[in-house]
């Protein structure tokens, strides 16, 4: 998996300083949702646990050529079910229009999900484009691939 430090995740600037998720806590959303996280995933949540990263553009195959998406920022897993940008809460809201082998992990600032997509056996990782009806686009086939892919947008310096 990348370097999480070369991601250099924030909140509003500042380092994250948010307490990472125990096993139990893991294990209880695990328990609650049916589904097994990826190791990977597991990893970058024990490290960073959510937050807004400055390498944060992607281009999805199947997407205009020069347009890059952008996470606006991961979730983080809490104890709290309620918390406005957590994976609890994302799953929750989401689950109705994207079904129960999705978990939403990020947004984009428009609103647009990127998911891990456990329909075809083994998660993926996909975008939800809420505005095109809810349209699907794969992303990655792992969520250390995904991480590969992010790059600097040349736009913002």
């Amino acid at each position: 998996m990348r370097d999480l430090n070369e991601l250099n995740i924030n909140e509003g600037g500042r380092p994250v300083f948010r307490r990472v998720p125990t096993d139990e806590e893991i294990g209880a959303f695990e328990s609650h949702f049916n589904l097994r996280l990826p190791p990977d995933y597991v990893s970058f949540l024990k490290q960073t646990n959510g937050g807004h990263p400055e390498i944060d553009s992607f281009r999805p195959s199947g997407a205009e050529e020069d347009t890059l998406w952008s996470v606006n920022r991961f979730y983080h897993l809490s104890p709290e079910k309620d918390d406005l940008e957590g994976l609890w809460r994302a799953k929750g809201e989401w689950q109705g229009v994207l079904g129960d082998r999705v978990v939403p992990i990020a947004n984009d600032s428009g609103g647009n999900q990127i998911l891990l997509d456990y329909s075809s056996g083994s998660p993926t990782v996909g975008l939800c484009i809420h505005d095109d009806d809810f349209r699907m686009l794969h992303l990655s086939d792992t969520f250390s691939s995904f991480l590969d892919m992010l790059v600097r947008d040349p736009e913002i310096r």
